[in-house]
């Protein structure tokens, strides 16, 4: 879980500055994840890419994901 969020979390940062916004541009996300027992996990990483205030955030717990993947995440960012 911690490898794959960091990789999430990385290539957002990378999207949003190919776009001109900053994780702190970040309003919302939503967070898909197969096993809720990963969430501590995914926090952990979380928090180290966003800052208080945090954006708002949905987690959702669904039942697979594509290539296995254990975590999915959407973002919306506004300047």
């Amino acid at each position: 879980m911690r490898e794959q969020a960091e990789r999430i979390l990385e290539i957002t940062s990378i999207l949003l500055s190919e776009a001109g916004c900053m994780l702190s541009d970040v309003a919302k996300t939503t967070v898909y994840l197969v096993n809720f027992e990963d969430l501590d996990t995914f926090d952990e990483v979380y928090e180290r890419y966003f800052t208080t205030p945090f954006p708002a955030r949905s987690i959702v717990k669904i039942s697979e994901l594509p290539l296995g993947s254990l975590v999915e995440m959407d973002c919306i960012a506004c300047r």
